[in-house]
């Protein structure tokens, strides 16, 4: 069996942290605080990166010292080890067993200066819990908190703003039925000065949220928002992005809810907009033009389970952007459409399509003939897929290395 140092020092992996936490599992007293600084002191190149939908992500080359199922366990119930001290990631059970408490993760007992994201899901977060996050405290360290339906009230939400979370960057707060009493009272959140990435999916917000919303100061220094599954229309969107509220959004997600008519005003306000979801909207050819003329910035969209058609690819194939991600599933484009897409210069960076309609045995000859060369993923939605389409593209070596299976 490898040596702990073995391990630290060479290619980080889920393996190899498997392999470190069974070795850790079997010792304890001096040689389990030993193996630990060990550990620490041969694994500072293995890398870390937060993601804001979960507050982790187990994809390779990214965050891997997520605490395992029995640490868990452990730290939720008071049994606190020094091989604690090696958790990055902390994830609350989905539910509490006899003797476990969310408040265990807290307790300076813990052993767990090193977590810097923490995620409480489908947890019954009290009101005591949450006041306890002022002051000094590990919560100050904390860098993403994910509280996914956590049924959080106003007076909760009130708490969670008062907090001191200087530290975080990425909150989730996705499926809590907030509405608009509960966005208005993060509002005036002293905690979330150095946020940057924020989810507010499924959340009941429409219009009344969105004005109540837009004051707020850190609102303007977000780059990452996730407003999917909400009521939001056009006119909401334009309340919420006025005065430059929304300006250096990077990356939106407004997915499932009824805009995409009128893009034009609120789409001004996101002039450094880089990556956009607004897949299973009410979407036309006239708001992906609007969309295309306000964000100069834009090289990701998602426009699938749409109403946009040749006026759409149209627009797509004449735009100065040079796209790099475009998924297109589900629409009204027609083979004509999207073959004067897949031949324009629009397309000859795009490393990601996902396309349905207008994918024919013609079309896919297009991209046989060598259209779009940078192409890394390519995909299809099979029930709208033409006749003949899928063999031509199977056949070619070029492209059956972008398939994912």
């Amino acid at each position: 069996m490898p040596s702990i140092s073995t391990l630290a020092q060479g290619t980080p992996s889920a393996e190899a942290w498997r392999a470190v936490t069974t070795q850790l599992n079997g010792l304890s007293g001096a040689a389990l605080e030993a193996a630990v600084a060990e550990f620490e002191s041969n694994s500072a190149h293995w890398p870390s990166r937060l993601d804001p939908w979960q507050g982790y992500s187990a994809d390779e080359g990214v965050e891997l010292r997520r605490s395992p199922q029995d640490w868990v366990r452990e730290i939720y119930s008071g049994l606190h080890s020094p091989k604690h001290r090696l958790c990055r990631v902390v994830d609350s059970p989905l539910r509490l067993r006899k003797g476990q408490a969310l408040e265990n993760a807290l307790s300076p007992d813990a052993q767990l200066p090193n977590v810097r994201q923490i995620a409480f899901d489908q947890s019954k977060v009290s009101g005591g819990f949450l006041k306890v996050w002022r002051g000094e405290g590990p919560w100050r360290r904390w860098e993403a908190l994910r509280l996914w339906t956590c049924g959080l009230s106003p007076a909760n939400m009130k708490l969670v703003a008062a907090a001191e979370l200087q530290g975080m960057s990425m909150l989730n707060l996705a499926q809590n039925k907030l509405g608009e009493g509960g966005v208005a009272a993060m509002v005036k959140a002293p905690g979330f000065v150095g946020l940057r990435a924020l989810h507010l999916g499924h959340n009941e917000l429409d219009a009344g949220a969105a004005q109540a919303l837009h004051p707020a100061k850190w609102l303007r220094a977000l780059t990452w928002l996730h407003l999917g599954d909400n009521r939001l229309s056009d006119l909401s969107m334009g309340l919420l992005t006025a005065d430059g509220a929304l300006g250096e959004l990077t990356t939106l997600n407004l997915e499932r809810m009824y805009l995409g008519a009128d893009t034009r005003g609120w789409a001004a306000g996101l002039p450094n907009l880089e990556s956009l979801a607004i897949n299973n909207t009410a979407l036309t050819d006239e708001g992906v033009i609007g969309l295309i003329e306000a964000c100069p910035e834009l090289r990701h969209l998602r426009l699938d389970a749409t109403g946009i058609g040749d006026g759409a690819a149209q627009a797509l194939a004449q735009s100065r952007q040079r796209w790099r991600t475009l998924s297109l599933m589900v629409t009204q484009i027609t083979p004509a459409g999207l073959g004067k897409l897949l031949k324009s210069p629009s397309l000859q960076q795009v490393e990601r399509l996902e396309l349905s309609s207008g994918l024919t045995r013609e079309t896919a000859k297009i991209l046989v003939d060598g259209a779009c060369p940078n192409l890394k993923f390519l995909w299809w939605y099979g029930p709208e897929l033409g006749e003949g389409a899928e063999e031509m593209i199977r056949g070619d070596s070029r492209l059956a290395r972008c398939l994912p299976h």
